[in-house]
């Protein structure tokens, strides 16, 4: 332990060298009042500097500083733990190991160099170059001496995902208008930690302040899609082609208004298309489908159920579910439907119709080629088929009308107000209910039912309504009501003829029709006067002259009465009457 004269020989010799305010106690050195230090400073542990302190050479510490005052080191400030500076100018370098904590003005003449956490309460000036490799705490960054802030990275992270992120311009906005990245991704929903996704991404994008109104793009709430909506206006979704002008939906879609599709559209969802669609390639649909006024002049393919209003398709149609058209349904091409099917009202088919499931149409349905149905069919008024009809199961038929052959593999039931203008083949049974007209051949393997009015004869069956060609029943037996009709017999030119006595002349014809407007030929049967007929054969009229020859043997005037026939194919005989005036 130093005396009392030890001690009092120190001070003075700190007075006499200048350092009279430095003291040492334990291992620590104290320098107080005003110091000056032209040389290397070195502290090998902890340091604290109080009011104004002005070093002209480094400072190096290893342990932590705390500069309280103003303070101002000429040269490099090396500290290898945390520094804690107040009003502090390092007119060199700046290099801190740990943790740094400014209180009020730190600046900085040449390059920083901290290597952990910043947290500035104020401002932070640097001159050089800047490299913080921890985290930086501070409440305002400028630019030195107000001029322009450049920060410089390959990735910049502003804020987590819990920050709210303000970006202030010349008004509420960012301060230009031409707004250029060039080659430069936006990364919005980052991991600080991973930098990479924060979550799948939902409702992750950008806002649109409107003075009546936000809009936004941004992803929906299971990321599969893009939302958008500006401020005045819809929500709705953003839908884009590839290379090929395709268009490809992962989810259900709503195509509303005037839609104008250049490629294939692929949608994974459930799919409504409302007003004036245009589809010029292949619609594909992984699931249900609404068609409302739309025109397809490609391909159709619906793996799930379809229902089709006002809709015209000028290529093939496959569904591979049910199927319901309603009104004003046009398709120029191949119906391929491997579930059940329901027509209903103004449905024009003009090629095939193929259906693997169950068949129901309903009036006013037209199908201008074959009629395919691999299961049960059910056709209910003013049904035209154009073409053969071919039904693997059972088929019902109301009201309706086959222009060609009807072939079924099932069992068969004919209700009322039912031609076929071709032949039917019923491979199983037939129940046939009221007005059925065929007119041509009816092969029925199986048994025939028929719940028929009860007439003795063709006639009374007529006057009981049964048409020409339906079915009636006297007793057990099946009867056809036959045509009974006569056919017409029409004469060409006057009704009379003036003919010289002892001469021939040129008939001017005649024509008949029958009951189905089918010509019939028609014959002169007969020249009479009395009861004595002048023809030997009866004579075929054709044309609009044919020589009579055997007026010639007429001896004596008068008048002649020529008659007219034609039979038609069920030996219906119609008649027609001409006067011919034999000249004396």
């Amino acid at each position: 332990m130093a005396s009392t004269l030890d001690i009092t020989l120190i001070q003075i010799y700190k007075a006499m060298t200048g350092l009279l305010g430095i003291s040492t106690s334990s291992g620590n050195t104290t320098l107080t009042n005003n110091i000056t230090t032209s040389s290397f400073l070195n502290v090998s542990n902890s340091s604290a500097f109080y009011n104004s302190v002005t070093i002209y050479s480094s400072l190096n510490v290893s342990g932590n500083s705390v500069f309280f005052g103003n303070n101002t080191i000429n040269s490099s400030l090396n500290v290898l733990g945390t520094a804690t500076l107040n009003n502090t100018t390092i007119n060199s370098n700046l290099n801190v190991l740990g943790n740094t904590y400014v209180y009020n003005n730190l600046i900085v003449n040449n390059n920083a160099i901290i290597n952990n956490a910043v947290t500035s309460g104020n401002n932070l000036n640097v001159s050089g170059n800047t490299f913080i490799n921890g985290n930086l705490y501070v409440q305002n960054i400028n630019g030195l001496n107000n001029n322009s802030l450049t920060i410089n990275a390959p990735i910049i992270n502003i804020g987590n995902i819990n920050s709210e992120v303000f970006i202030h311009g010349t008004v509420t906005y960012v301060a230009t208008t031409d707004l250029q990245i060039v080659d430069k991704l936006i990364l919005l929903n980052l991991n600080e930690t991973t930098l990479g996704g924060n979550d799948i991404g939902n409702y992750a994008g950008i806002e649109i302040l409107g003075t009546s109104g936000v809009g936004y793009i941004q992803t929906n709430i299971d990321a599969t899609r893009f939302e958008l909506k500006p401020p005045l206006g819809n929500y709705g979704y953003i839908l884009t082609v590839d290379s090929n002008n395709n268009l490809n939906i992962s989810n259900n879609s709503y195509l509303n208004g005037n839609v104008t599709c250049l490629g294939n559209l692929y949608i994974s969802g459930n799919t409504i298309i409302n007003n004036n669609t245009t589809i010029l390639s292949s619609l594909n649909v992984a699931n249900n489908t609404l068609l409302n006024s739309a025109i397809f002049n490609s391909s159709l393919n619906i793996n799930g159920n379809a229902i089709f209003n006002n809709v015209t398709i000028n290529a093939s149609l496959n569904v591979s579910g049910y199927s319901l058209f309603n009104s004003s349904v046009t398709i120029n091409s191949n119906l391929n439907v491997s579930g059940n099917t329901v027509f209903n009202m103004n449905v024009s088919i003009n090629s095939s119709l193929n259906v693997l499931g169950n068949t129901i149409i309903n009036g006013n349905t037209t199908i201008l080629s074959g009629l395919y149905v691999n299961n049960n069919t059910i056709l209910n008024n003013n049904v035209t088929v154009n073409s053969s009809m071919n039904i693997s199961g059972y088929s019902i038929f109301n009201g309706m009308t086959v222009n060609s052959s009807l072939n079924v593999s099932g069992n068969c039931i004919l209700n009322g107000l039912t031609t076929i203008q071709s032949s039917l083949n019923v491979m199983g049974n037939a129940l046939i209910q009221s007005q059925v007209t065929i007119n041509s051949n009816l092969n029925i393997l199986g048994s025939v039912i028929a719940s028929l009015p009860q007439y003795n004869a063709n006639g009374t069956a007529k006057a009981g309504g049964v048409p020409i060609w339906g079915w009636y029943r006297t007793g057990g037996v099946i009867k056809i009501r036959l045509n009974d009709v006569a056919p017409t017999v029409y004469i060409s030119g006057t009704t009379s003829i003036l003919i010289t006595k002892g001469s021939s002349y040129n008939d001017p014809g005649a024509y008949a029709l029958d009951f189905n407007n089918m010509n019939n030929l028609v014959y002169l049967t007969s020249i009479m006067s009395g009861n004595s007929n002048i023809l030997t054969s009866a004579i075929l009229i054709s044309g609009t002259s044919t020589l009579i020859t055997q007026t010639a043997n007429i001896v004596s005037g008068g008048s002649y009465t020529a008659t007219y026939q034609a039979t038609d194919s069920c030996g219906n005989i119609g008649y027609n009457y001409r006067i011919l005036n034999i000249s004396a």
